[in-house]
């Protein structure tokens, strides 16, 4: 039954009132303000949907000056960035690396420069920016040692990486 259809008694004695024109526009602003703005919301959860990321085995070379880790990861089929750290007895990091993988399912082992022996070795995350990867726990005045490319250590950075950046 439309509002229409009802008697005016009835519209007076419950407040009814037919449906305005405003309504109708209304609702066709939401619907085009609304659907662009849910498009964008799930490109953006897609195209920002974060890697799996499992640490398989590491080991620390006898003079702790290097971690070699092992991970697996499963991410987007574009490239992605994982964060990888290694922390002491005090959980302060001792080295910390940010390296490319390969998109889809790959299995990658790093040889990360450490500063010390480390008691913990694991993958922060993986993102498709590497700006938006957590940051690294260094001690407070401690430099984090320069890694091998294709990994990159924050804040330094030797000709061969910042080359490699352009």
């Amino acid at each position: 039954m439309q509002t229409r259809d009802i008697p005016p008694h009835l519209h007076a004695r419950y407040g009814l009132r037919p449906p305005s024109r405003w309504r109708w526009l209304a609702w066709a602003v939401a619907a085009i303000v609304l659907l662009p703005t849910l498009t964008y919301a799930a490109s953006r959860y897609v195209a920002t949907q974060s890697a799996t990321y499992t640490v398989f085995s590491w080991s620390a070379s006898a003079s702790g000056d290097q971690v070699s880790v092992t991970f697996h990861t499963s991410t987007a089929p574009t490239r992605q960035w994982c964060a990888v750290r290694a922390q002491d007895t005090n959980h302060f990091d001792v080295g910390f690396a940010v390296l490319p993988v390969a998109g889809t399912t790959t299995s990658t082992t790093f040889s990360m420069a450490t500063l010390a022996r480390p008691l913990a070795v694991d993958v922060l995350d993986c993102q498709s920016d590497p700006y938006a990867l957590p940051g690294p726990q260094f001690a407070p005045g401690v430099q984090p040692p320069a890694q091998q490319l294709p990994a990159l250590a924050p804040g330094v950075y030797s000709p061969k990486q910042i080359a490699a950046l352009r």
